[in-house]
């Protein structure tokens, strides 16, 4: 993984989930999520989906488990920028009831 896809802003730590579909890119990204939130040096994480262009089941599974993570650390957890196949994926499965969803990664920071 591209680790300029990982930036700070103020208290938050903004990391782009991975364009492409490779299963590598996926557990690269899953496995700095963990690191992320096991550094507990912010307070709140913000996954910007504005690149994505396939999510999978596997993809929404690693999202939930980073959010019941950052709860149990007292970390705020965040989407950002979730385009229509994200979305209509996290309205089907209800999860969208459940996740802190921003129109931008500025919103999700600033939220």
């Amino acid at each position: 993984m591209d680790l300029t896809k990982l930036r700070r802003l103020q208290d938050a730590v903004i990391l782009t989930f991975p364009q492409s579909r490779a299963d590598e890119s996926r557990r690269a990204f899953n496995d700095l999520l963990r690191e992320i939130i096991r550094e507990e040096v912010h307070s709140k994480v913000v996954i910007d989906l504005g690149e994505v262009t396939w999510f999978s089941s596997l993809d929404l599974g690693g999202l939930v488990f980073a959010l019941r993570e950052c709860n149990d650390r007292g970390l705020r957890f965040c989407l950002a920028c979730v385009g229509p196949r994200v979305r209509s994926v996290l309205e089907a499965t209800k999860m969208d009831q459940v996740f802190s969803i921003h129109d931008s990664v500025e919103a999700a920071v600033a939220g």
